[in-house]
């Protein structure tokens, strides 16, 4: 791991998997700080607090929080990428859908044909994500 060393020479961190050892890089940011920030916001707006669907932890200060740091634009950003709620809850993610389509509509200075459209274009692929 000597080679994966960073400016100070620090080597990086060894992982094991399945009997085999990698170097890893170190990339991330503590997982406290982002979770302060978002709490910081949600202090400032209280109803934002408030979680989008009772099965899942998203609330709705995430969604704020990454329309504003994130760059995040489209409701899939949020729910399948950021959230991976389509993967875990396709039908949940789908009940939020709205919900996160009014807030990014918000944020971004969207209308309501936008919060529409990306109602619709969610729930069209999360139909694939539907465990029978």
């Amino acid at each position: 791991a000597a080679h994966f060393a960073d400016a100070n020479g620090e080597p990086a961190p060894i992982i094991s998997v399945s009997g085999r050892t990698f170097p890893v890089e170190v990339r991330y940011r503590e997982p406290g700080a982002r979770v302060d920030q978002v709490d910081a916001l949600i202090a400032a707006r209280p109803a934002w607090s408030e979680r989008l669907h009772p099965d899942r932890p998203v609330r709705a200060g995430e969604v704020v929080w990454a329309a504003r740091h994130e760059m995040a634009r489209t409701v899939e950003d949020v729910l399948a990428r950021r959230r991976r709620t389509l993967r875990l809850d396709a039908r949940a993610s789908m009940d939020m859908a709205p919900a996160v389509a009014a807030l990014l509509a918000d944020e971004l200075g969207r209308d309501e044909a936008w919060e529409r459209e990306q109602v619709e274009a969610y729930r069209a692929l999360a139909v694939g994500y539907l465990v029978a």
